[in-house]
């Protein structure tokens, strides 16, 4: 099962899951402060609903608009707008008839949940996959670049830079590197014996996207050796074998597995010498390298997955989640700043459903839903009116002010806080299909 059909269902999968567990995270502590909760919807309902049913007090459902979803809290301005039940006096078991305190562990339950979830999410891959490690210390985080990239050429960027720090923080994982290279200031690399520090620009978004022809023009350099082969190859036909390693072509040295492919690409449609180490054995062979340069292996990185234990796991899910909220933040600082240009490459819908893999994989689906409930946590805690983070903002200032902001007031700053929410999806929308068109 693979193309766009995979990808729009691990979306599907990854939103529902956490809009359930966010929508769980507010109703379970409702429920345990003795609120009720009116309704409980997966996805928003306006005029019909594609399910539903009532257990108890509360209306339980699916919606038709995969926005999101809600729980309606009784004796809450939310995005109901229910001004008739607020017009009734306070009852016992209303939200707004709760103490601050509780009213807020509500409010702070779904951010929390989702916290929580991308942490746990992040150490059950550690305890079920391992940790990646590679064993030589000089080939960690090693990276190739196109050199005549606008990006590189303009910071000074080159290959065999080993990546050691960003912004004065150890980099432990170079893929976290290259998908947050927009946010950092500062770049610390090991050039040969030399330490070098390069400063990014502003524009970093700008100079990536400026260079069409060399896409994106770095990647992540690592020693390889050979996997399984495909029946009918090139790698069949020369007895290609597991383990075995390409060291040499034409007379050239070839170490990492972009050498090997910068080779396909300088003899396609020609034949190529090339030299394979069989444990201490050196095999010369030749291969013919076709229009589509397969030759017909899997290569398999130089790595070693080490066995991780319970309470390991936990120790390294919560250092990537802190990292990737860490990044997150930075990036959303950054974005606010017009002159980064990150502005234009925020999107919607289209855009996230892209970071699912065409191709079914359970590791990139749980990883893809870690990241997307920190980026929803981050978000949520927005201090904008009708995100919790609006409500979080104005429980606070009751506690501390000992009075509660007026109900018209609240009621304006949750319209208000609506059409924000309804502006910054629909250009966030237009920005990844319709302004995408005019780039």
């Amino acid at each position: 099962m693979e193309g766009i059909g995979v990808q729009i269902l691990g979306f599907i999968f990854s939103l529902s899951l956490l809009v359930l567990l966010h929508e769980l995270g507010h109703f379970i502590p409702a429920k345990l402060f003795k609120t009720k909760v009116e309704k409980f919807y997966l996805f928003f309902n306006p005029k019909f609903s594609l399910f539903k049913f009532k257990k108890g007090e509360t209306e339980y459902g699916i919606g038709w608009l995969p926005l999101g979803g809600y729980v309606k809290i009784a004796g809450m301005i939310d995005e109901s707008m229910d001004k008739e039940q607020m017009a009734k006096p306070p009852q016992p078991w209303e939200f707004r008839a709760k103490p601050a305190w509780q009213r807020l562990i509500i409010m702070l339950g779904g951010v929390t949940v989702n916290a929580f979830l991308a942490w746990f999410i992040y150490s059950m891959m550690f305890l079920s996959y391992g940790n990646p490690v590679i064993e030589n210390p000089d080939h960690v985080n090693l990276i190739k670049v196109t050199e005549d990239h606008l990006f590189f050429k303009t910071i000074g960027l080159k290959t065999n830079d080993q990546v050691l720090e960003v912004d004065g923080d150890e980099v432990v994982d170079i893929v976290d590197f290259f998908t947050n290279l927009h946010v950092f200031d500062e770049i610390k690399v090991k050039r040969g014996e030399e330490i070098v520090t390069i400063n990014m620009p502003e524009n970093v978004v700008e100079l990536i996207k400026g260079d069409t022809v060399n896409a994106l023009g770095f990647s992540e350099r690592f020693t390889f050796s050979i996997g399984e082969t495909i029946e009918g190859s090139e790698a069949r036909r020369i007895g290609l074998q597991d383990g075995d390693r390409i060291v040499g072509a034409n007379g050239k040295a070839i170490q990492f597995y972009d050498e090997f492919n910068d080779m396909k690409s300088e003899f396609v449609n020609d034949s190529v010498s090339i030299t394979i180490k069989r444990g201490e054995e050196l095999i010369a062979e030749s291969i013919y390298i076709n229009d589509s340069m397969v030759v017909g292996f899997q290569a398999k990185r130089d790595i070693k997955i080490a066995d991780v234990g319970l309470m390991e796991s936990f120790g390294l899910g919560y250092d990537k989640a802190v990292r990737k909220l860490t990044y997150y933040a930075v990036g959303f600082k950054k974005m606010l700043n017009p002159d980064s240009g990150l502005a234009s490459s925020v999107g919607g819908f289209r855009t996230i459903s892209r970071i699912f893999p065409t191709e079914w994989s359970w590791y990139t689906v749980w990883e893809r839903t870690a990241w997307l409930s920190i980026v929803l946590a981050f978000m949520n805690l927005l201090p904008i009116p009708a995100l919790d983070g609006g409500h979080v903002m104005f429980l606070l200032y009751e506690i501390i002010a000992r009075r509660k902001p007026g109900e018209k007031f609240m009621e304006r700053a949750q319209t208000v806080g609506m059409v924000l929410l309804i502006a910054m999806m629909l250009l966030a929308n237009l920005n990844d299909t319709v302004f995408e068109w005019f780039r």
